[in-house]
């Protein structure tokens, strides 16, 4: 739980003591399980510190991690190009996905898996969206339907609550488009969804979806806004069209 463990680190009433045992009990039912690998997919020093941690639960480690007197461990060329070149660079011939499957020592897939989704659930975001667009937008045939989505596990990830206002007010003022606030089912976020809708007299649509949920949704709006890369890979997978926005 990154938010727990996050809210518990930065409280200044706390000692950072309470974020660590936090993150020991967390990881204790991890730790205490066999694995055959654990792949170190993450280039940060938090997952080199996380998989050194596991190392003693798995006979084999892949990606960055730290021995006994913290050297680094690295198999190949392909975990050091990951960990030290890509992140250091802004254009790279070499993609990510390209050093996942090269560290991992599997083929790259040319074709994609798919997402399943449920006919029920799908049934259900069609016939909402529909409504939508009926009700919001002056032409049925080529009304499109935006999803913003409002929060990420990281506040520092999150787009600026004023941004989203402006970003409303604009799609607003085009009758073809309508926009739509997807949240996770938890308080933080209706809270916040509801402060924004204050500024549009409670006129924009609130759909809650968890990760079983919102796939279905995805698949019946035209374009996704999103600050949170794990709905971005999801948006990919059921082929709706995205802007990820990037540290805020």
């Amino acid at each position: 739980d990154r938010q727990e463990i996050i809210t518990l680190k930065t409280n200044k009433l706390f000692s950072d003591g309470f974020a660590l045992e936090k993150i020991f009990t967390q990881l204790s039912e991890i730790k205490n399980q066999h694995w055959d690998e654990i792949i170190n997919y993450s280039n940060d020093l938090i997952g080199a510190y996380l998989c050194s941690y596991l190392k003693n639960s798995t006979d084999k480690v892949i990606g960055i991690h730290f021995n006994n007197e913290r050297n680094i461990v690295s198999q190949n060329d392909w975990e050091l190009l990951f960990n030290d070149v890509l992140p250091t660079i802004r254009y790279s011939p070499v993609h990510f996905v390209d050093c996942y499957h090269k560290m991992a020592g599997v083929a790259l897939a040319r074709q994609g898996d798919k997402l399943l989704t449920g006919p029920e659930k799908n049934a259900q975001a069609a016939f909402a969206i529909n409504n939508i667009i009926r009700e919001q937008t002056g032409s049925e045939a080529t009304a499109k339907v935006i999803g913003i989505q409002l929060k990420t596990a990281s506040p520092t990830k999150d787009i600026p609550e004023n941004t989203i206002i402006e970003l409303i007010k604009s799609i607003k003022s085009n009758r073809e488009l309508a926009p739509i606030l997807l949240i996770a089912p938890n308080e933080e976020e209706r809270e916040l969804a509801n402060r924004i809708n204050t500024h549009f007299n409670g006129e924009i649509v609130v759909m809650e979806a968890d990760l079983e949920t919102v796939a279905s949704i995805l698949k019946n709006i035209d374009l996704l806004v999103t600050p949170d890369t794990a709905i971005k890979h999801i948006a990919d997978l059921v082929g709706t069209s995205l802007l990820e926005i990037s540290l805020g």
